[in-house]
């Protein structure tokens, strides 16, 4: 038949919200969720709505619920399977308590459900069902389903099940056929036959008794016995089959704890009314279940124990000598206590020989010389298992372990490594490295495993590939979508409405609420860079997101950079630290600090100075280049590109990251535009505008991944384009103000990186200037640039001009780097993009007799006799100017992306 879908409303919503939705339902059905639940509280909160909208009477289904009272046999099936037989019997059972303490599902006791209709007298019924099937396996064995029946008007009766209708099979020494009998001899209301055995459970239910028997010492042992046991019961399935031949509905419903391996069939007269609910006479009282809590484990239990094992290791690494910080670690929900009220330790719980929650990935030793070492590991620190990319201090290791290490290497692989050296390769894989090259070139004294490159000599003026990008800017969380902004001339500013606004209403009538806002910077992905959840909370989202992008940019660029050989440097800056002063301090309760009174200070500091920003990536990313912190304010971010021009042009590295990040929080907060001030009083930003007024902050990321062109193509990189030449300069004192710019150092500048390029400024069709839509800057930027192109040519209005503040504003010390993006992807699609809000020239800049003219649409970009070039400027508040010429790669060098990322 077909589905009338007028009557079908799909909605997608939290499990709890229920609200717009009528209560005329006859039933709800949850199926298959229960265990992503957090929480008891949470499942109870869920029923009670979903009463309410059942109408008059009607009942809930709740299927697939992992059974709470079953989960000591569930998981001791799963680790004797996974046990090597020499394994002790106490390390299995410990195997067992630590699985089901770590539990992250939410698991459910049938009592739960028998306990809620304390609270919600609604229901009147509970019928626990075991699982259809003939097949044992985990859904049939520990998962069940509920069918609360409800009637919220209480209009039926109670009817009791007398005694005499309560069987138990194994006294009665019953069989089907004579239960059938009973059934078609007497006309039951209600007949229940108890203790049934379950052929599904028995041997699990069993296996829990050897675990508690003194006798059996290993897991071969255990399984020895385990194999002479012999499975006996009736299938649930049997019962069911015969339900066609009697006129009873059958319900099976698991036994309650203890006698697990049994269950109960009830037959219930099809002739009764389902809603007439059933009670056992001195077996069935609901004031005999605790609360409902009671019932359910903590799934965010292992969650929190997960996240403060790596916490406390990272703080006391801070405050305590390595040898006294613990090996092991026992997280517990209570201390035990003895009579006296004090703690018990003859009741605390051995620590467990389990690997430590660590960010790193477990990776098991492959090689010979691998597993002799982690056994070694293992024997010293207590620990099952290791990887070897865990580090040794990580694990538990300290010093003096160190030192028992360096004799256990000595006695059993006879390696005689000095203590140094297990410092300096602190994992198994650096370790074995280390000794493999040791080995090869009879050299104990060799400084590292890595293979570097060859320092090449130093070029005075190469060409430079932008081989890889990434960057996040206002209204784009990714280059294809920036891309798009641009392209289709879209203003990427958020205005906000009062109540939006992060802080207290400003009555100022010259607030503009407005802002270049960055999206999901809350968000972190702190287990893949190896963060504990509570580092990553104080460690200010700058640095959090610049690392992301360095990722993603040598990502884009094909590399790995933790398998590069090769030395890859890091030049890059960031703004100021407004989350530290807004979001940290205040939690610190630290006024007048210094921050350099305790380690803990030191630690707190490095997630927060901007100085860390560089040294941060090449740490979580292994890169050995340099790693060189730059400031300069507004150009901070193209300085970068050109110091990592420098370093790649005299050999210090082979592969370069440079960029830049501005996150000023909270975001959705606006500005007070003051008369001749450097923001926009309407919210705009008109660069060569004849209305420019100011500009409008914003928040970005941008980095570029660079290459000397030449290696770049005997590489067989992907080639966005190609930087021609560099240069910086600072204004000096030669102006009006600290402030202020300054012409002449303008020009050049631009005039420098031009030289060095060997460039025509006539073949230059595109500038991306500094735009930053200020009355007095502007028209000081233009006459700056003509100055520079006409010590070459007399030609007028030839060259584009544009300013990527229009669309995403000022990113401070990311500006540059979000120009010189826009401009790469210009020279990659063919097509310059529009400079928004240009309508009339400023009155102070003379076009007319530049060279220039400011884009105001989409523009094709065709080639002339010679390659698409452009410049890109950026001008640092306090002087410093910088100046890049960009080309696009040579013919037949751009290259779609690699599908792999490569090593090498």
């Amino acid at each position: 038949t077909k589905c009338d879908r007028s009557v079908v409303q799909l909605s997608r919503r939290a499990a709890d919200d229920l609200s717009g939705i009528s209560g005329n339902f006859d039933a709800v059905v949850i199926n298959s969720v229960t265990q992503h639940f957090p929480s008891a509280d949470y499942l109870f909160d869920v029923l009670k709505k979903a009463i309410s909208v059942i109408d008059h009477r009607g009942f809930i289904f709740v299927g697939d619920i992992r059974n709470l009272d079953l989960l000591p046999a569930f998981y001791a099936a799963i680790q004797l399977h996974q046990a090597n037989d020499e394994l002790s019997l106490e390390k299995l059972n410990q195997r067992i308590k630590t699985k089901i303490r770590n539990e992250e599902d939410l698991v459910i006791s049938p009592n739960f459900f028998r306990s809620i209709q304390q609270e919600l007298p609604q229901i009147i019924e509970v019928e626990i069902q075991l699982k259809r099937g003939s097949y044992h396996n985990e859904l049939s064995k520990f998962r069940y389903d509920v069918v609360l029946f409800v009637d919220r008007e209480k209009t039926t009766s109670n009817l009791e099940l007398e005694q005499n209708n309560i069987l138990d099979w194994q006294q009665e020494q019953l069989s089907i056929e004579l239960v059938k009998k009973l059934l078609l001899d007497n006309e039951y209301q209600f007949l229940s036959i108890e203790n049934v055995p379950n052929p599904r459970l028995t041997k699990e239910i069993h296996l829990l008794e050897l675990l508690d028997n003194n006798e059996i010492t290993t897991v071969q042992e255990l399984k020895n016995q385990l194999e002479l046991f012999e499975v006996k019961g009736i299938e649930p399935e049997e019962w069911w089959n015969l339900s066609s031949e009697i006129p009873y509905n059958i319900i099976i419903s698991g036994a309650k704890y203890p006698k697990l391996d049994s269950y109960c069939v009830t037959f219930k007269s099809k002739n009764i009314d389902q809603y007439n609910s059933l009670r056992q006479q001195n077996n069935f009282n609901n004031q005999y279940y605790k609360s409902y809590q009671e019932y359910t484990n903590n799934p965010l239990y292992h969650q929190i124990a997960r996240q403060i094992e790596p916490e406390l290791r990272n703080y006391l690494k801070s405050c305590l000598p390595d040898y006294m910080i613990p090996k092991s670690w026992v997280i517990l929900e209570k201390m035990p206590l003895n009579v006296n009220g004090k703690i018990d330790r003859k009741a605390l719980p051995k620590p467990e020989k389990n690997r430590p929650e660590l960010g790193t990935e477990l990776v098991l030793a492959s090689t010979e010389i691998e597993k002799a070492i982690a056994q070694i590991w293992q024997d010293l620190l207590q620990l099952e298992v290791v990887g070897t990319n865990d580090n040794f201090f990580d694990l538990g290791g300290n010093s003096l372990l160190l030192i028992q290490m360096n004799r256990q290497l000595k006695q059993v692989l006879e390696l005689d490594v000095p203590v140094v050296k297990l410092f300096q390769y602190p994992t198994i894989r650096q370790l074995t490295a280390y000794l493999q090259q040791d080995n090869n070139k009879h050299d104990s004294n060799q400084k590292s495993p890595i293979n570097y490159q060859k320092s090449p000599q130093s070029i005075d003026n190469e060409s430079i590939a932008i081989i890889g990008m990434s960057g996040r800017f206002p209204g784009a969380k990714n280059l294809a979508t920036f891309w798009q902004n641009l392209r289709n001339g879209v203003e990427s500013f958020a205005s906000f409405h009062t109540k939006e606004l992060d802080r207290k209403k400003n009555d100022s009538v010259n607030y503009v609420k407005v802002a270049g806002v960055l999206e999901d910077i809350e968000y972190f992905d702190a287990y893949f860079f190896g963060y504990s959840p509570k580092e990553a909370e104080t460690l200010d989202p700058q640095q959090r997101i610049f690392l992301e992008c360095a990722w993603l940019a040598l990502e884009d660029a094909g590399y790995n950079p933790q398998a590069y050989p090769g030395r890859v440097g890091v030049y890059a800056g960031a703004g100021m630290n407004t989350y530290f002063i807004n979001n940290v301090y205040p939690n610190l309760n630290a006024h007048n600090r210094s921050f350099l009174e305790t380690m803990a200070d030191v630690q707190l500091t490095m997630g927060q100075e901007k100085d860390f920003l560089p040294t941060r990536v090449s740490y979580k990313l292994n890169l050995t280049g340099p790693s060189v912190n730059i400031q300069t304010a507004c150009s901070t971010s193209l300085v970068a590109v050109h110091q990592a021009i420098n370093s790649l042009l005299t050999g210090e590295c082979e592969i370069a990251l440079a960029g830049g990040v501005s996150i000023r929080v909270p975001q959705k907060t606006g500005y007070i535009a003051e008369e001749n001030g450097i923001l926009s009083p309407d919210g705009h930003c008109r660069a060569f505008d004849a209305a420019a007024a100011g500009t409008v902050f914003g928040n970005g990321v941008g980095i570029v991944v660079l290459k000397r062109l030449s290696q770049a193509i005997a590489d067989r990189d992907n080639i966005y384009a190609v930087i021609k030449g560099s240069a910086v300069n600072n204004g000096g004192a030669q102006k009006v103000s600290y402030a202020a710019p300054n012409l002449e150092a303008q020009a050049e500048v631009i005039s420098q990186a031009l030289t060095k390029a060997g460039i025509d400024p006539t073949t230059i069709d595109y500038i991306e200037a500094h735009g930053t839509g200020t009355p007095l800057g502007d028209p000081i930027e233009i006459a700056g640039l003509t100055q520079a192109f006409r010590e070459n040519t007399e030609n007028k209005g030839y060259c584009a001009i544009g300013s990527v503040k229009t669309n995403i504003g000022h990113l401070a010390n990311a500006a540059g780097i979000a120009g010189l993006i826009k401009t790469v992807l210009a020279i990659k699609y063919k097509q310059i993009p529009p400079s928004l809000h240009f309508k009339q020239a400023n009155p102070n800049i003379d076009f007319e007799n530049s060279p220039f003219y400011v884009n105001t649409q989409l523009l094709p970009w065709p080639t002339k006799d010679n390659p698409r070039r452009a410049g890109v400027s950026s001008f640092g508040m306090g002087g410093t100017n910088v100046h890049l010429v960009l080309e696009e790669p040579p013919n037949g060098e751009v290259r779609s992306q690699k599908s792999e990322v490569r090593s090498s």
